[in-house]
């Protein structure tokens, strides 16, 4: 904001302190600026439809996403577990770290394929 005014910031907070209709001003344009944001993310995150039914502007997963998380608290988590033989704990103790990397590899590649089927 203070670049698009020509001046520093530490001069434009002075100014909002000093001057209340500034900082009421200020923050009336932020929240019309936040609300077309947010009207404009929502129309993408639902999409639009035409009077014929056809879709003007398509519903984008993302939006979807990001209003979700970031509107309604959602959160999506991917959790990997890597377990030894049989389930078990994976051996470690007696490996090299040079051991141990290629055992972690290994477990990794397994699981990825077995994602994959």
């Amino acid at each position: 904001m203070a670049a698009l005014l020509n001046t520093d910031a530490d001069y434009l907070v002075e100014l909002m302190k000093q001057q209340p209709e500034a900082r009421n001003a200020y923050d009336e344009g932020r929240a019309e600026a936040s609300q077309k944001v947010r009207g404009t993310l929502f129309q993408r995150a639902t999409g639009v439809k035409k009077p014929d039914g056809t879709w003007d502007v398509e519903p984008s997963m993302l939006a979807l996403k990001f209003w979700c998380e970031t509107q309604e608290g959602f959160k999506r988590e991917e959790k990997i577990e890597i377990v030894g033989l049989d389930g078990g704990p994976v051996a470690i103790a007696s490996m090299t770290p040079e051991q141990r990397a290629a055992e972690i590899e290994k477990l990794i590649l397994k699981r990825k394929q077995s994602l994959d089927e």
